[in-house]
């Protein structure tokens, strides 16, 4: 097991050892070897100590704390690398913009590409839909050929895809169960079942980011799609991009097999949650998806490295199959 989910009342972790014991309201009931774990995600009311922490660290495994009622992530993560070489390359190239704008391009079309690709399988599983469907599709492959490759500045690349985005989610309000309430992307906070979905999806996979941000010995905060926005980790942003489809799929996926329905999720105000329930199910189906998706992030690091410093990343500290699920 690589990755860990804590999301119960009256947990307390403790080292035994090599390992983590996990207690519920003071009796031990579980204990899970430290080696193989890569990260833990925590929710609720757990309590662990500072040595617990150190512990933690020592096996170089980062920690995501989902906290508060909105569970905005907050990361505590050991120091992979110490290359501040590198880090300075990534600042130098950041400010060359036509580079920074090429890439914003591949990042960009490649994120259109898996609008399509999600479409394109709802097309092929929902007839009915599938003129709405097509018509998006056609829409977005518009976008995502001359208008894409031939834009000169970032304002115009956020601009088309801006457009791509509201004719994707739209075409998806046609599809999702009618009991879900989708009538298009909306967010801080989510107001319906899906949208909590997608909002808990991205968050998840922006810590993953960020996680693999840092074994690569990079800034997570100097992005070059993205640019510079205080407190805003950007290069994790860029890096989600072109993976955000997978998420969208993953959460159609489990609403139209039922596997979570309208009662899953609590509604307070305006704001829509998962509850404690769904997210037992919901976090089972993420892992499974992350597996391939670590991968395909960490390639992305070493295309980024092609981009930094004209050659694939060598990571010495971290390989891709201590990071992978």
């Amino acid at each position: 097991m690589n990755t860990l989910f804590v999301d119960k009342r009256g947990i307390e972790l403790k080292v035994d050892s090599n390992a983590l014991a996990v207690y519920q309201d003071k009796t031990r009931v579980s204990t899970i070897p430290l080696a193989p774990l890569k990260r833990i995600f925590l929710q609720g009311d757990v309590q662990l100590s500072a040595s617990v922490l150190a512990k933690l660290g020592e096996y170089q495994i980062g920690v995501v704390v989902l906290y508060g009622y909105k569970a905005q992530p907050t990361l505590l993560m050991p120091t992979y690398s110490k290359d501040a070489q590198r880090r300075q390359v990534q600042y130098k190239t950041s400010l060359d913009t036509l580079l920074s704008l090429s890439y914003a391009r591949l990042l960009v079309a490649q994120k259109l590409q898996g609008h399509v690709i999600v479409l394109q399988e709802m097309a092929s599983l929902q007839p009915k839909a599938k003129l709405v469907l097509s018509k998006a599709i056609q829409r977005i492959n518009g976008i995502n050929s001359k208008p894409l490759h031939q834009c000169t500045s970032v304002d115009t690349l956020r601009g088309l895809e801006g457009a791509a985005a509201a004719c994707y989610f739209e075409a998806l309000a046609h599809v999702l169960p009618d009991s879900i309430g989708f009538d298009g992307r909306n967010r801080r906070p989510p107001k319906d079942p899906f949208n909590a979905l997608l909002s808990l999806g991205y968050a998840l996979l922006h810590s993953e980011a960020v996680l693999a941000i840092h074994a690569a010995g990079l800034d997570p905060h100097i992005g070059f799609y993205h640019t510079i926005t205080h407190g805003r980790e950007s290069l994790a942003c860029d890096l989600v991009e072109p993976l955000r489809h997978h998420i969208d799929h993953l959460c159609w996926r489990l609403v139209t097999t039922q596997v979570l329905r309208k009662e899953d999720f609590s509604q307070a105000d305006t704001m829509c949650q998962l509850n404690k329930a769904g997210r037992v199910r919901f976090y089972q189906a993420y892992e499974t998806l992350l597996g391939s998706l670590r991968k395909k992030m960490w390639q992305q690091m070493r295309e980024l490295g092609q981009l930094i410093e004209g050659k694939p990343f060598e990571f010495e500290a971290v390989l891709l199959s201590e990071l992978e699920g």
